[in-house]
């Protein structure tokens, strides 16, 4: 069989299976080998104490007198935020997967927390993980090719950024999956009818919801394209109402069941979630293009340019490519309708699920931009349109293929496929375990100077270790610390096996310590914030930098 038979068409070979078998075993194996790596983000100490918050009040309700919530309680009380929870905070954040970890840390018997939120990563990873499995048949079902839809897994997988966050962000890349999870069983509906599909789509649409309100999204789209095909089809009227019923009656008996929050007060509850979390106050600034802006008022093209810095190039370039395509198909449809509504908005499933995925990405950038919403982190909060991307870039490839095809021998396709392939890994290994501070290379080299690098606080760690191994050499009894950039830096103690007694971690507290660290990632603008200064009497020691771009800094006072 010739290579182009093999690639163009799909194969379901013995080779073909054990390709794909392969693909997915070995990046899960890879993920095994390497999810201890990844240091402790900013956020991952609060979603474990609204893990155990919600297990702690479960508990009390469930077995109020037994001691196993007292055992809770106490083990809460040692947490950050613990406080904050039980004083009424926080507690609209949904904590499906933090309850989910915090009750297997305790079916597992974990004991320390570097155990505990390595256990996290896992359990984040392999839940991506499985989102590629689902995202794969997604694609595979859409352009009918094992290699081309395994060759977009691969993408998916491996763009840098995305890739690093899968094993420590345990909210974004959570809503990502479970919204390809629900999208997944939205697309398989499309042939047979099934009630199975569609409560799944429910409860995956459900469960994202509760972990970003955006998830509604998924049922909003859903309405909307359902009720076109009413328009469109007259004769399935009560087939199709039917299915908005059941879509909606069952999504929201999933969203209270899985969302302790909303017992209380159904409706209010549910209001004020949506309305804190669709513009969150988070009233800081944040480094853009060279500035410090307010996280609230933050210009429209934020999100839009964080994910063209942040991307590689070929992605940039298929998906401009694909988004062009499928705006050029959609239109000519549009356009096309005439009054008797003959003609369809789409004329085949493939058209529905292209135009479902283009509206699944746009609605929330142009929602976030019309809402001036809340941003900060880079395009973090709009990682769930992450899939539609990949899968705009396959339309384009797609139709760039059909276009050159005659033109080009096949092997030269697969020779700049492997070249991909190998800029990928090149890059991951790279930049490893820091691929969330990967800029595509025409942004590299000004990086620092205009973007946030390490917000989440990952190489944190490697500046302690240093500190540590330091302080040995110097026979220092106990060892100051103090941080000249906004973030907390001590919370990365708890993944290091050190003797912490002896290290005293001090903020922005201005005094005489021995050590000042910087990750230079600040909530105002530095030069004018004294707690942010480096003294003359410090030199620099240590810094962490990958392919260029500085992370971290770490001073240490001159004798």
């Amino acid at each position: 069989m010739s290579l182009l038979k093999i690639f163009l068409k799909k194969n379901e070979s013995r080779f073909s299976r054990n390709l794909i078998i392969l693909f997915f075993l070995s990046f899960f194996l890879v993920g095994l080998v390497i999810f201890k790596n990844f240091g402790l983000s900013i956020d991952e100490p609060f979603h474990r104490t609204t893990g155990y918050y919600w297990l702690y009040i479960l508990s009390k309700d469930i077995i109020p007198s037994s001691n196993y919530h007292i055992y809770l309680k106490n083990l809460l009380d040692e947490m950050e935020w613990s406080q904050d929870f039980l004083a009424g905070y926080y507690q609209a954040y949904g904590p499906f997967f933090d309850l989910l970890t915090a009750i297997i840390e305790q079916v597992i018997g974990i004991e320390t927390s570097k155990e505990a939120f390595q256990l996290k990563h896992l359990l984040t990873f392999l839940t991506f993980f499985i989102s590629g499995i689902y995202f794969f048949k997604l694609v595979n079902e859409r352009f009918n090719n094992n290699f081309f839809s395994l060759f977009l897994v691969f993408l998916y997988f491996t763009s840098p950024r995305i890739f690093a966050e899968s094993f420590y962000n345990c909210k974004d890349i959570i809503f990502m999956s479970f919204c390809i999870f629900s999208i997944s069983h939205f697309f398989s509906s499309f042939k047979n009818f099934s009630l199975n599909h569609l409560l799944f789509f429910s409860l995956f649409a459900a469960i994202a919801t509760q972990i970003r309100v955006m998830g509604i999204l998924l049922i909003l789209v859903y309405i909307i394209f359902v009720f076109w095909e009413v328009i469109e089809n007259r004769k399935e009227i009560k087939k199709n109402y039917s299915k908005i019923l059941i879509c909606i009656i069952s999504y929201f008996v999933f969203l209270y069941a899985l969302w302790p929050f909303l017992w209380a007060d159904p409706v209010g509850n549910f209001i004020e979630a949506f309305l804190t979390f669709s513009n969150y106050d988070w009233n800081l600034k944040v480094f853009y293009l060279g500035e410090y802006i307010n996280a609230n008022n933050l210009p429209w093209h934020y999100s839009i340019v964080w994910i063209f810095v942040t991307s590689p190039t070929f992605y940039i370039i298929s998906f401009l490519m694909g988004l062009t395509y499928i705006f050029k198909i959609f239109f000519k449809n549009l356009t096309s309708l005439d009054q008797n509504q003959n003609n369809k908005l789409w004329k085949n499933d493939n058209q529905k699920k292209d135009f479902f995925m283009m509206f699944f990405l746009i609605s929330p950038v142009v929602s976030i931009i019309f809402l001036n919403s809340t941003l900060y982190g880079g395009w973090r909060h709009l990682y769930f349109i992450y899939p539609s991307i990949i899968y705009i870039m396959a339309l384009g490839l797609e139709y760039f293929y059909f276009k050159i095809k005659k033109f080009i021998n096949f092997k030269i396709i697969l020779v700049c496929i492997l070249l991909l392939i190998i800029l990928n890994l090149h890059n991951l290994i790279r930049f490893h375990p820091y691929q969330h501070i990967y800029f595509n290379p025409f942004i590299k080299k000004i990086a620092n100077k205009n973007f946030e690098i390490d917000y989440w606080g990952l190489a944190n760690h490697e500046a302690i270790e240093f500190i540590v191994e330091d302080s040995k050499k110097n026979n220092f009894k106990t060892v100051s610390i103090r941080t000249a950039s906004f973030t907390p830096l001590s919370y990365s103690r708890k993944i290091l096996d050190f003797n912490e007694n002896q290290f005293l971690f001090q903020g922005t507290t201005h005094s005489d310590q021995q050590y000042i660290f910087t990750n230079f990632h600040y909530e105002k603008n530095p030069k004018y914030q004294k707690k942010y200064f480096i003294p003359k009497n410090y030199y620099e020691v240590f810094s962490v930098k990958r392919a260029g771009i500085l992370i971290n800094k770490v001073y240490k006072k001159k004798d």
